[in-house]
């Protein structure tokens, strides 16, 4: 990718924070593997692809009426390579796109 690893952090911040990905699906894509694997508390997760996730998460939720906070960026260190990884702590707060209107 050829970007320093504070570059790297500073994507991740702006994806969640600015562009609040989580909600609407909008990524750096140029920093994430098309096989990149997303994992989260959805049942419908992990989600492996650039695509699929970006498809999934724009449409899922309502982008005027949701948020996703950044809690915390972090590191891990993957057991097959070794190498350190940022990790993303987020929380949503959403209102889901359902197909059908609940009148009350």
């Amino acid at each position: 990718l050829g970007v320093s690893y504070d570059e790297l952090l500073a994507t991740l911040y702006a994806d969640f924070s600015i562009h609040q990905c989580q909600v609407t699906g909008r990524l750096s894509k140029p920093f994430y593997s098309d096989a990149c694997l997303f994992e989260g508390p959805d049942p419908d997760m992990p989600v492996r692809g650039l695509a699929k996730y970006c498809s999934a998460s724009s449409n899922l939720f309502d982008h005027t009426r949701s948020t996703c906070d950044l809690l915390a960026i972090g590191e891990a260190t993957d057991r097959a390579t070794g190498e350190t990884l940022p990790v993303v702590f987020w929380r949503i707060e959403g209102v889901v796109n359902l197909p059908w209107r609940i009148e009350g």
